[in-house]
């Protein structure tokens, strides 16, 4: 949908208005929104060059006849003939344009019928086989990229992703398969000209070095490194007060998860046993170039550029530093060693060691890294120091017994559970500040637990606990069950927000300007933690309507909006939390 604003009246009783319909725009699914200057007449010269004057002036007629006639001094006037023409009547007419399904755009124009005084409305149906005449428009008609067949729920969700990285890679596959070429040439050279490399690959299965050579440079065209980048950003900013090894730890436990296909962390013991499952399908392949993409994310938190080409060596190396040990192959991770034939048949253990060995080795690589500035190889003493911190991490073998043993005890160190002693001590004391803090940084610890970023996947448990202690401690005043009723009484988010005193007519607070205050707040004001911290969560794409709008909204009051869109909403419209 496309709503495209005509201002027939001063520019500031258009943002005025603007501002008592942005989210209604929002809300029904504007994918742009855009000024033209006041229509006074219609220039042919919109209308594509090549077609005849005769047959533009038809085209012309035609299109304008095809607009609703609205009441007498209330809207547009159309005359048929080739002389047509727009009276012009005070006000700002908005324009909306929709591909075969008008659901959406009828509600819309439902919503703002009530201020006819200064908005007029054109609701144009645009059907999926566009003409000539409307492609080539630009003030009558503008084409939208997709459709909106969809019902009003689907268009309400947002479209998740299994994680940063799934999403497409902007580089077509020819330019991956030249990047590949590239990138495989380049890594053997490397090969060539290091020696600690080139003994790798002596020491190495000849195939199965270079199967691996093949893997990381296909990785480096694989990768969306604005994604992973984000991915990292989102994972540093929520952490409170860790150190980059325990932000890189759980970096790695999100790799086996999204290698096993796994969603999220619960029940630590039943994580385990669906990361084994998991784990059983995934192919050599896709499991090394996993491996690489987390080495570079982790070279990412360590402060270094995860793009700079320096990365794909240091891959390799670390690859060949951790594969090739000698307990390593005797745990029966011997793929590297003794060729990709002979172990088809990779145990789901020595897989699921082999991802996290890596991730392990490659946190104190780049930790010395950074402390000491070298090139690719340590030095003698900090190699003796890497070995060892390797030899001390495998175990034995690869028996399921001692693999989940050390998966379970990789998650517990991670993600340990969640404590609720110092928001109950914070409520208990009236802190509502400090207490609504520690609650976003509670459900950050726990959206940071599954690979999705989604509140639907939060137990039930968990809200049910925040939700008891901001009962308890104001007496039903605030918490998610008063904010719950008051959502339900018509399900619209502009609504909710107006009742709980977020609202602004751009979106949202900001956060500074709440009432912490439990006397002076109204009902449900708390929490409300969501209006600050809207920047560390994994908003869905509204890059249109940020872009075109951007110069005229506050980008930072939408975001607040979209975030109580996409994150309260789904918590309280669920049924497993409320007691």
């Amino acid at each position: 949908m496309m709503c495209i604003l005509h201002p027939q009246l001063a520019k500031q009783e258009v943002y005025e208005t603007l501002e008592k319909f942005y989210n209604h725009l929002i809300i029904y699914g504007a994918s742009d929104i855009k000024f033209i200057d006041p229509v006074v007449s219609y220039e042919i010269k919109s209308l594509d060059d090549d077609i005849p004057k005769d047959i533009k002036n038809k085209i012309l007629v035609q299109q304008l006849v095809s607009y609703p006639v609205l009441k007498r001094r209330k809207g547009i006037f159309i005359r048929r003939d080739k002389k047509a023409n727009l009276k012009k009547v005070p006000g700002i007419y908005i324009k909306i344009t929709y591909k075969a399904n008008g659901q959406q755009a009828t509600k819309l124009y439902k919503e703002i019928q009530g201020y006819e005084q200064v908005v007029r409305c054109l609701v144009v149906r645009v059907k999926k086989q566009v003409d000539y005449a409307a492609k080539n428009s630009n003030i009558f008609i503008q084409e939208q990229n997709g459709n909106d067949n969809n019902n009003d729920n689907e268009q309400l969700e947002p479209e998740y992703i299994e994680n940063d990285e799934a999403q497409e890679n902007e580089i077509s596959p020819e330019e991956q398969e030249i990047l590949k070429k590239k990138n495989y040439l380049d890594l053997t050279n490397k090969v060539n000209t290091i020696p600690e490399l080139d003994n790798y690959r002596k020491e190495a299965n000849e195939d199965a070095w270079k199967d691996l050579t093949e893997w990381i440079a296909e990785s480096i065209g694989e990768i969306n490194f604005g994604a992973a980048e984000k991915s990292v950003n989102r994972l540093k900013s929520r952490s409170r007060n860790q150190t980059p090894y325990e932000i890189a730890h759980q970096l790695i436990i999100h790799k086996s998860l999204q290698a096993a296909g796994v969603e999220l962390i619960a029940d630590v013991v039943q994580t385990v046993n669906c990361i084994l499952n998991g784990l059983q399908t995934i192919e050599l392949p896709r499991l090394s170039k996993l491996a690489a993409e987390m080495i570079y994310q982790i070279a990412d938190i360590y402060g270094f550029d995860a793009k700079a080409t320096e990365r794909k060596t240091e891959a390799l190396y670390i690859f060949g530093f951790t594969l090739l040990s000698e307990k390593v192959v005797e745990a029966g991770i011997d793929w590297l060693k003794s060729g990709i034939a002979l172990t088809k048949a990779l145990k789901v253990g020595a897989k699921a060691l082999m991802i996290y060995g890596i991730g392990h080795l490659a946190c104190y690589y780049y930790k010395y890294k950074s402390q000491y500035k070298f090139e690719l190889v340590p030095s003698e003493d900090l190699v003796l120091q890497l070995n060892q911190i390797s030899q001390d991490y495998f175990p034995e073998n690869t028996s399921e017994e001692i693999v989940k043993d050390k998966l379970t005890n990789e998650i517990y160190q991670a993600f340990p559970p969640i404590s609720y002693d110092s928001l109950n001590s914070l409520l208990a004391q009236g802190q509502w500040k400090n207490a609504d803090q520690e609650t976003g940084s509670i459900i950050l610890e726990l959206l940071n637990r599954n690979i999705k970023d989604k509140v639907a996947l939060i137990p039930g448990e968990e809200i049910r606990n925040i939700d008891k202690l901001w009962t308890f401690h104001s007496q039903g005043k605030f918490g998610f069950k008063i904010q719950r009723s008051f959502y339900f009484t018509d399900k619209k988010i502009e609504s909710l927000t107006a009742k709980l005193d977020w609202r602004t007519w751009f979106g949202c607070k900001n956060y500074e300007k709440l009432i912490l205050d439990l006397d002076k707040a109204p009902e449900g004001h708390l929490p409300a933690f969501w209006l600050n911290i809207y920047a560390d969560l994994k908003l869905p794409e509204q890059k249109n309507i940020r872009e075109s709008a951007s110069y005229l909204f506050k980008p930072d009051e939408v975001n607040r909006y979209l975030t109580i869109k996409w994150y309260l909403k789904p918590i309280l419209e669920r049924n497993d939390w409320e007691s």
